[in-house]
């Protein structure tokens, strides 16, 4: 079952923008409000994902390419981290 998820003042925008031939830019809203432990986690993961897009974009792309295809497989499902998980296995 698919999860719909909702942009609102609680998620990190990532920007990703064609920036000349082949290339392209990648940045996170400077207008976060990292205001919480919970929101201070996703304000690092996104900005981690954007320093991965940047060092190694090829991988990022080949990656892009086959969630593409697994999500024209299984129609768009949204996959949810339960941060409280995510973060047992960092200690």
């Amino acid at each position: 079952m698919a999860k719909k998820v909702t942009l609102d003042k609680d998620s990190v925008i990532i920007a990703v923008k064609p920036f000349g031939d082949e290339k392209f830019i990648c940045g996170v809203d400077k207008n976060y409000k990292a205001d919480t432990q919970q929101k201070e986690i996703c304000y690092a993961v996104a900005l981690g994902l954007c320093q991965i897009a940047l060092d190694d974009p090829d991988m990022v792309y080949d990656i892009g390419l086959s969630v593409m295809r697994i999500e024209e497989l299984e129609n768009g499902k949204a996959e949810v981290i339960d941060i409280k998980d995510w973060r047992k296995k960092l200690n």
